[in-house]
């Protein structure tokens, strides 16, 4: 086809890592460009806790051990188009300070044109994610890991950030379903009985 490939935009970038966090990552929710506290996450995915996984196979025992098991995992990916907007995400103050950042898993994807020299400017602890062309313009590219810089698990982090994520997605609902004129019913269960919660907007 002509034209393509092509470099990706930015928009692009996140729907790929939104199709590999619910695709490779098995994230049951995944998010793109939300305000995360006074930072907008490019993409940031929840999954339970006890799936295995083929990229972190020690994860179960690591959780187990931390006594986050009902937590489950976050993982973050941002999406950066060029070397300029790799140079420009150091100075945040989440990449200067790491416990005050989203995610146990952070990634960075990149075009593959980028992809050799965006490994010097790569976080520490974060694994890279390069961005390929797919055979033909309308399904996009696809996210491959490069096995060479695999993510660290971030044991620190700033799990109110994550809530706020969630609680936006729960309010963006509740204001669709009043639009439309519809309800919406939203629940989740704790191991315990006693641990049910539930929320619900009604027009």
């Amino acid at each position: 086809m002509q034209g393509w490939p092509r470099e990706p935009t930015h928009e692009e970038l996140c729907q790929t890592a939104l199709r590999w966090l619910g695709g490779s990552r098995r994230c049951r929710v995944a998010v793109t460009e939300m305000a995360a506290g006074s930072e907008i996450v490019d993409a940031l995915g929840f999954k339970p806790a006890m799936l295995r996984d083929p990229l972190t196979p020690l994860y179960d025992a690591v959780v187990l051990r931390k006594g986050n098991a009902i937590r489950g995992e976050t993982v973050l990916v941002e999406c950066k188009v060029s070397l300029d907007d790799l140079r420009a995400d150091r100075h945040k103050p989440s990449r200067r300070h790491p416990e005050i950042g989203v995610g146990d898993e952070r990634w960075l994807l990149v075009p593959e044109s980028i992809a050799e020299k965006a490994v010097p400017w790569l976080h520490e602890g974060w694994g890279l994610l390069i961005a390929h062309p797919r055979s033909q313009q309308r399904w996009g590219w696809k996210a491959l890991v490069n096995w060479e810089h695999r993510p660290v698990l971030f044991a620190d982090r700033y799990v109110w950030r994550e809530q706020a994520v969630l609680i936006s997605l729960v309010q963006r609902s509740g204001r669709a379903a009043i639009d439309n004129g519809t309800a919406v019913s939203i629940r989740a269960y704790d191991f315990e009985p006693s641990g049910r919660v539930a929320v619900q907007v009604r027009r």
